[in-house]
């Protein structure tokens, strides 16, 4: 059996920061998990698959914590690369601001019946033929 070492950078050295300064509104935390390349969202102190069912730090202090949190178990190896994206409410949804969590919000862009997005958009089968 081969043996890997992995050697993460201390947060201190701008590992995990997050991807943008100016964030300024509502924040979530994601990641992603190492075993599956899943885009995961905090939830607590857990992770859950759904933009839906992830946490909305509303205050800067909130956010910065929750960072803090997930990059003191990257050593677990069960996760990689967290950061925080901004977010806002549009029709009672927590919807993100910037078009790169969308996409990873509704999972890969090949075909709108697979993915994540099947769940959420229901492709017709004139659709489905389409796309083969």
């Amino acid at each position: 059996m081969r043996r890997v070492k992995v050697l993460l950078s201390a947060p201190a050295h701008g590992f995990s920061a997050a991807m943008a300064t100016h964030l300024s509104g509502p924040q979530m935390l994601t990641a992603n998990r190492l075993k599956t390349g899943d885009v995961l969202y905090r939830k607590g102190a857990g992770w859950v698959l759904t933009l839906a069912e992830g946490e909305v730090y509303q205050t800067q202090a909130a956010a910065d914590a929750a960072l803090a949190a997930a990059n003191a178990e990257l050593a677990r190896n069960e996760f990689v690369a967290p950061y925080l994206f901004e977010v806002r409410e549009k029709a009672g949804r927590v919807v993100p601001v910037k078009e790169r969590e969308i996409i990873r919000a509704a999972g890969p862009t090949v075909h709108h019946h697979t993915g994540k997005q099947a769940g959420q958009f229901q492709a017709t089968q004139a659709q489905v033929d389409a796309n083969a």
